[in-house]
């Protein structure tokens, strides 16, 4: 678990990296959502209006459904951008 001071250290850093490592990484600290989930979310599963993100009990680890709120630092503009994932994940490499 990271300090106050440590997750200070880490949204200022991530200014320097382009809009969407930017927004990602920032979402992982406003929710702190599991990286997979942060990486699998779906446009679909965003109300932008609501700004609350749904996640289906099929995508969480302990099978129950989440939604989480998205407050005013979340970039919503990344979500909005696409239909899909908005952070297509590339398989890695064996």
């Amino acid at each position: 678990m990271l300090t106050d001071d440590e997750l200070r250290l880490l949204w200022r850093a991530t200014e320097a990296e382009a809009p969407k490592p930017r927004a990602f990484v920032r979402l992982l600290i406003l929710t702190a959502a599991r990286e997979a989930e942060v990486a699998g979310i779906r446009a679909g599963g965003v109300d932008l209006a609501a700004g609350r993100w749904h996640l289906p009990a099929a995508r969480t680890k302990n099978g129950r459904a989440l939604t989480l709120p998205l407050g005013d630092l979340a970039d919503l503009g990344m979500i909005a951008e696409r239909d899909g994932l908005v952070w297509p994940v590339r398989e890695r490499a064996p």
